[in-house]
């Protein structure tokens, strides 16, 4: 769904733009809750989890919107942000734990992808409802600028204001960020590793002239 802004509702928006700080990389240092190589399991994602020699507890499931699965014997356990070697860790100590097994062996693999989405509008070529390459967990935020035809030029590139939900607190939570100091090199080069995150939202302003 592309979303389609008239001029009277940018100007409205920008008027009561609330302020934040400009995120320099040492702020950017926790911004990122997910290792950029690695495939996290998410909610929506479909799951195979099998026990070595162990026929009857062989599941495939979708991870609900809580986050919850529920395996035999262990019942109902959350598997979100884990890697799949994580979710076979954590799954074999609750068998043992639990006393079911006493050595269990756990595959855990994920055998088909939830849509992960983030959404761009504003000055930008091409605004949007975006989605994630399969098993993504973050992409670089020039990269997704980029993927949106780059910025009109009337954008306001060293204000691009990205939100999302803090998955710890369920609050929205807001970044400003300078991109123009991104793509020039200007400053420190970590600022360049800021990530957007599955269901950000990201906002391009116009520049005041």
């Amino acid at each position: 769904m592309v979303f389609r802004l008239n001029k009277y509702f940018l100007i409205t928006f920008l008027v009561f733009l609330p302020h934040f700080p400009t995120l320099d990389a040492s702020e950017n240092a926790s911004v990122e809750l997910a290792p950029p190589n690695e495939i996290l399991i998410q909610r929506g994602d479909e799951v195979q989890i099998s026990v070595l020699g162990e026929a009857d507890l062989l599941t495939v499931q979708r991870i609900d919107p809580s986050g919850q699965i529920r395996l035999p014997l262990l019942g109902s356990v959350s598997l979100v942000n884990l890697t799949q070697r994580q979710a076979e860790s954590y799954l074999e100590g609750l068998f043992v734990e639990r006393e079911f097994l006493r050595y269990p062996q756990v595959s855990v693999r994920i055998v088909a992808f939830a849509e992960r989405v983030y959404s761009i509008f504003g000055q930008v070529q091409a605004p949007g409802r975006k989605t994630f390459p399969p098993g993504a967990n973050a992409l670089r935020l020039v990269d997704v600028i980029a993927e949106s035809g780059g910025f009109t030029p009337i954008a306001r590139s060293t204000a691009v204001r990205v939100s999302r939900i803090d998955p710890k607190t369920s609050e929205e939570v807001s970044f400003v960020i300078n991109v123009e100091r991104m793509i020039t090199g200007r400053g420190s080069s970590e600022i360049e590793d800021f990530k957007v995150l599955p269901g950000d939202i990201i906002f391009i302003p116009e520049r005041l002239f």
